[in-house]
């Protein structure tokens, strides 16, 4: 089996990073994209992140896709039983004729906490690149979301698991972007690499679920961490994403895998962005629902002695 990955965040702390995964005990998940609260099981170090809603894309009229929410994540050491107040981003709804609205915001508060802020990505309006969410108070991260390129239908943004937030290409109808990379016209980004003006972006071989929550065939290469998405872009129109991996510029009505952009479309409807923060892409035919961005959502990891 490979290793755990994910610890190669750009601009995280390398050493606090290793020593949260080398810590022993049975690694546990908790990821939510409904707003409520965690109360820790037990005393230790825990790796938060904070994943604002991603913006919806603008419905006709040449409007752009939507932005990725902002991210923040920070490592801290909690008392057993401390409560932690989630506040979940919503998802920016898609538009018919109209600019697509902006994400949710996403916090995290708690004592032993810097309160965690993850905005929403913006909605994609007709002219200018879409912004993505900004983000603040994390210890290790704060990544502002991909944006739409600054074109007709555009893509959605992707969010910045990684460290670095990619933004879909500026041309028409782009495909939506995905953590490891931008899309090239139609071509989607993955969670490996950036799309070539060919092919979709690098990625493992996914199995896609529904609203893009999607996991790789191997389970051994996933590691078991949603943070760590491994999926490629959609490979055909009639695909959605694999996980990390964005949706293409010229399919209608697929979802982007999970914390990527939805591909733009200029001639029908676009595709939502995926779940946990993702923007929704521009469609010259909108929709309120199909080129939605994906809510946001918080993820807690810790060790169980």
């Amino acid at each position: 089996m490979q290793p755990v990955v994910g610890f190669s965040n750009k601009g995280a702390d390398m050493s606090s990073m290793s020593q949260f995964f080398s810590s022993g005990g049975v690694y546990t998940q908790y990821a939510t994209t409904a707003s409520g609260s965690f109360t820790t099981p037990v005393a230790g170090k825990y790796l938060i992140t904070a994943i604002g809603g991603g913006g919806g894309g603008g419905g006709g009229s040449n409007r752009r896709g939507g932005g990725a929410g902002g991210l923040a994540q920070s490592l801290v050491t909690l008392s057993a039983g401390t409560v932690l107040t989630l506040t979940v981003g919503a998802a920016g709804a898609g538009a018919v004729g109209a600019n697509g609205a902006a994400g949710g915001n996403t916090t995290v508060t708690g004592s032993g906490l810097t309160t965690l802020t993850a905005n929403g990505g913006a909605g994609g309006a007709t002219t200018g690149a879409t912004a993505g969410g900004t983000a603040s108070g994390g210890t290790l991260l704060n990544v502002t979301g991909g944006g739409a390129g600054d074109a007709n239908y555009s893509g959605g943004g992707a969010v910045g698991v990684f460290g670095v937030a990619y933004s879909s290409a500026a041309s028409a109808g782009s495909g939506g972007a995905g953590v490891g990379g931008a899309s090239s016209g139609i071509y989607p980004g993955g969670a490996l690499g950036p799309a070539s003006a060919s092919a979709a972006g690098a990625g493992v071989t996914s199995v896609v679920g529904d609203g893009g929550f999607s996991y790789p065939a191997d389970p051994s290469a996933f590691g078991g961490r949603l943070l760590c998405p491994l999926g490629g872009g959609a490979t055909a129109s009639t695909s959605s994403g694999g996980a990390g991996g964005g949706s293409r510029g010229d399919g209608q009505g697929k979802s982007a895998g999970i914390f990527a952009g939805g591909g733009g479309n200029q001639s029908g409807v676009s595709n939502s962005g995926g779940i946990f923060g993702g923007g929704g892409g521009g469609a010259v035919s909108g929709s309120t629902t199909i080129n939605a961005g994906g809510v946001g959502g918080v993820i807690i990891e810790y060790f169980i002695v």
